[in-house]
C-alpha cells in the first residue's frame, strides 16, 4: 500500500485525510496533539495541511520537526501547524555534532 501511495500523489493525500478522519471518529474527538513527525521536503507541510482539513479548527496541531529555518517555520504555520516538539539536549554540541545555537534558533523560529 505504501509503495502504491508514493506513486500517486493525490491518492496519498486522500489516504492521509481518510486515516485522520477514522482516528478522530474512533477516539470520539480526541486526537493526539502530535500527529505527524518530521518528513523531508514538502511532505511535512502536505501532511499538516491534510490533517488540518479534517480536525476541528480549535484543536492544536503540533509536529515533530528537525531544525527549522524561519522560512520553513512560516510555511508550517501557513499549513495550519500551531507548534511543535523540538529539543536542545544536555551535551548538545559535545555529544552530538549539532551546535546548541542551531537548536535554540529553531525555538526562536517556531515562536516567531
Amino acid at each position: 500500500m505504501i509503495t502504491k501511495l508514493r506513486r500517486h500523489h493525490h491518492s496519498r493525500r486522500k489516504y492521509i485525510i481518510n486515516i485522520i478522519r477514522c482516528i478522530f471518529i474512533a477516539v470520539a474527538g480526541v486526537l493526539p496533539n502530535e500527529v505527524i513527525a518530521d518528513k523531508k521536503g514538502d511532505k511535512l507541510i502536505e501532511m499538516a495541511q491534510a490533517v488540518r482539513e479534517v480536525i476541528p479548527a480549535d484543536m492544536p496541531l503540533l509536529v515533530n520537526a528537525d531544525d527549522l529555518t524561519a522560512e520553513r517555520a512560516a510555511q508550517l504555520r501557513a499549513a495550519g501547524v500551531d507548534g511543535g516538539y523540538h529539543a536542545c539536549r544536555m551535551g548538545e554540541g559535545v555529544d552530538t555534532r549539532i551546535p546548541p545555537t542551531k537548536r535554540l534558533k529553531t525555538f526562536e523560529n517556531m515562536r516567531a
